[in-house]
């Protein structure tokens, strides 16, 4: 478990060393805890997953413009 937290708290300390830490983002979704890597070009990446997350939200947007 030490070594496990070691080697966590070194890979954050590069993160933020090297100014990448803004690439790790939380899941836009509020029914998700996932965190994930923006490994986008323009780090504008919104979801841990387009098919799940990204598919619900607009689904939701959809349907709500949909009863409107």
């Amino acid at each position: 478990a030490r070594t496990a937290l070691a080697r966590l708290a070194v890979a954050w300390a590069e993160l933020v060393l090297t100014g990448q830490i803004h690439r790790l983002k939380r899941c836009a979704e509020h029914t998700c805890g996932w965190v994930f890597w923006d490994a986008s070009k323009n780090h504008s990446r919104r979801w841990c997953s387009m098919r799940v997350c990204g598919n619900r939200t607009k689904s939701r947007r959809y349907a709500a413009r949909q009863r409107d």
